[in-house]
């Protein structure tokens, strides 16, 4: 049994993939967002956050006999916990990661190391400010008030922490992505943004097209720098990665 540790658009794929390939794969998914994957005999899913000792007896529940994270770039804490109970459990850790956006340096883009940081850029800028990093990371801009508009997912959990962050509901766009150049285009001028702040998602989460929208609307885009990692056995193709199990076999 592979566990797969997923969540981003490439987890449907990987786990189809495996499976036609002859594996049996549990899906684990911090959301019961819905996955666009067909249904297969060898493929089960299970939804909710794991801490490290939650995902260790889940291993063992299971009978993991490896453990394939391909969660967000950005999910530092998932990352380690994934890496801890695989260690613990003596079974093989290995991570799918998005390649990075290949970012045009004649653009104007600034490069920023945390949330602090593009929060503190962003207030010494002025103007408004689209945020699509998600949900979860409203906190350091709150000080930026009625200039802040930010992007999220339609869900009820997501609207909340709007909602006790104190954005107003009309500087909500709850819409899920990806999203096209022309929405993105749109999402700008319904906001008035003078910048918009992204991670770097990889082209699975259309970030090109974020900034290609912003080039043309005369906004800046701040990027969030990937957190660091200590990776191991890695690949960033889902073609060798499917290869590297097949071979382990």
């Amino acid at each position: 049994m592979i566990l797969l540790l997923g969540g981003t658009s490439e987890t449907a794929q990987i786990a189809l993939r495996l499976a036609e390939a002859g594996f049996d794969v549990l899906i684990s998914t911090a959301t019961d967002e819905p996955l666009t994957i067909m249904p297969h005999a060898r493929v089960r899913r299970r939804s909710g956050r794991l801490a490290k000792e939650e995902l260790i007896a889940l291993i063992k529940q299971e009978s993991v006999s490896q453990l394939l994270d391909a969660a967000h770039p950005y999910a530092v804490t998932l990352h380690q916990n994934a890496q801890d109970a695989a260690e613990a459990a003596q079974i093989p850790y290995v991570a799918y990661v998005r390649p990075e956006t290949e970012i045009d340096t004649g653009l104007n883009v600034h490069h920023v190391a945390d949330h602090n940081e593009a929060a503190q850029y962003v207030l010494t800028r002025g103007g408004n400010v689209l945020l699509t990093t998600g949900s979860n990371t409203l906190a350091p801009y709150a000080a930026l008030g009625a200039s802040l508009f930010v992007r999220v997912l339609p869900r009820e959990d997501s609207l909340e922490k709007c909602r006790h962050a104190g954005i107003p509901k009309s500087n909500i766009i709850a819409e899920r992505g990806p999203f096209t150049i022309e929405q993105n285009r749109a999402h700008i001028q319904f906001s008035g943004a003078k910048t918009l702040v992204t991670k770097d998602g990889g082209e699975a989460a259309a970030v090109e097209e974020k900034i290609a929208a912003a080039k043309l609307e005369g906004c800046q885009v701040v990027i969030l720098e990937r957190p660091k990692r200590e990776l191991g056995t890695a690949f960033n193709s889902i073609e060798q990665l499917i290869q590297h199990f097949v071979q382990k076999e």
